[in-house]
């Protein structure tokens, strides 16, 4: 209850009396901190979020996790065609970022519509927002993510999700529309992850 409706209530309570408020006690401001509490459990998802893969153990990277997904790509070479989810998330700074940093970062990345990239500067840190599909002839990449950094290359916070398939060109036994259900199936289940933020 913020200070105004505390005095419509006793307004409303004392009607028709006299009365005097207290204002020898200093108010007590509660710091507001919604956003930064919604970033970190925004985060907190992330790093849950496997997109049904199996850990990937041989990928030893600070904040990071990978997982192989499962593929029907039908390759005549095994080994060459794969798929695999990433996650990365760095919470070790949180505390030290201002809480309208996070409100814009928050607000921007549910707003922001697929492209590659878009990018805020508020009070001295920097906001990158990626939304991004990239498909090539032999692999497609899909990213959603969102880095404050406290200059040109400083990631102090960031959550990322990344989806990547690497499949090799048409080959015998491959056909373009195989490919492309199975991208189509692997691209929904990723969005599946994305939209329990």
């Amino acid at each position: 209850m913020n200070w105004w409706e505390i005095i419509k209530n006793q307004l409303a309570s004392t009607k028709g009396k006299t009365f005097q408020l207290d204002f020898s006690q200093p108010m007590i401001e509660e710091e507001e901190d919604e956003c930064r509490q919604k970033f970190i459990a925004m985060a907190k998802k992330v790093e849950q979020m496997t997109m049904g893969g199996t850990r990937n153990t041989e990928y030893p990277r600070p904040y990071e996790k990978k997982y192989d997904i499962k593929n029907n790509f039908e390759s005549t070479q095994p080994g060459y065609d794969s798929a695999y989810f990433k996650t990365k998330v760095n919470l070790e700074d949180v505390e030290k970022i201002p809480e309208n940093v996070f409100c814009v970062a928050i607000k921007e990345f549910e707003l922001f519509a697929t492209g590659d990239r878009d990018r805020f500067n508020i009070d001295g840190y920097d906001i990158l927002i990626y939304k991004k599909h990239i498909l090539k002839r032999d692999y497609f990449v899909i990213e959603s993510s969102v880095y404050i950094n406290k200059g040109p290359f400083d990631e102090i916070c960031y959550f990322v999700i990344e989806f990547v398939a690497d499949y090799m060109e048409l080959h015998p036994g491959k056909t373009k529309e195989n490919t492309e259900t199975e991208l189509s199936r692997l691209v929904a289940l990723y969005e599946e992850e994305v939209n329990k933020l």
